[in-house]
């Protein structure tokens, strides 16, 4: 009888074993494969982070004279160092995903923004340009009188996001406050 009662036992143990298990196993998270870049345009001489995670693989940079790419602890930094193109595919648990990387010059981004401002104002051109770490200034003005600066825009190198400084709409009143640049 004794027999009977601990196989009876083993087997009822057995069965909520395996039913505890295939709960397990069914609600368990599986780790979600992440390749993040957030911009495909950069400014020379500015970085930015590709972020890879969810198991082990590789990247791959077509063109390391125009991004180069380091590691650090949370991500891998591209750096761009001149103008061009590249394209840096990451491959990371399986999954694949690939980026075409455009680096511009200071001058390659005032000639973008100048094409915008000439949309609204033909005659409009940049009367001065510097830059400042990760920020452009680029002054502009129109003929008609005199040649004073009526638009200062301040680019972000970071973002891409140009922004007429105050004023800019006695002048330029066509031009968009804040635009996206390159």
């Amino acid at each position: 009888m004794k027999e009977k009662v601990s196989k009876k036992r083993k087997l009822s143990l057995a069965l909520v074993l395996i039913i505890v298990l295939s709960l397990a196993l069914s609600t368990m998270v599986y780790a979600q494969v992440t390749i993040k870049l957030n911009r495909t345009s950069m400014a020379a001489q500015t970085t930015q982070r590709l972020y890879v995670s969810g198991g082990k693989g590789s990247v791959r940079n077509s063109n390391k004279d125009v991004v180069k790419l380091t590691k650090d602890n949370t991500s891998l930094v591209l750096t761009a160092r001149r103008a061009g193109v590249t394209r840096i595919t990451a491959t990371i648990g399986g999954v694949t995903k690939s980026f075409k990387v455009t680096v511009y010059t200071s001058d390659q981004i005032k000639e973008k923004i100048l094409k915008r401002v000439r949309m609204s104002y033909s005659a409009a051109f940049c009367a001065n340009m510097i830059r400042r770490g990760d920020y452009l200034y680029l002054w502009f003005s129109r003929p008609g009188g005199s040649d004073v600066v009526k638009m200062k825009v301040t680019v972000n190198l970071k973002t891409g996001r140009a922004v007429c400084g105050p004023g800019w709409s006695d002048y330029f009143s066509r031009v968009p406050k804040s635009f996206i640049s390159f």
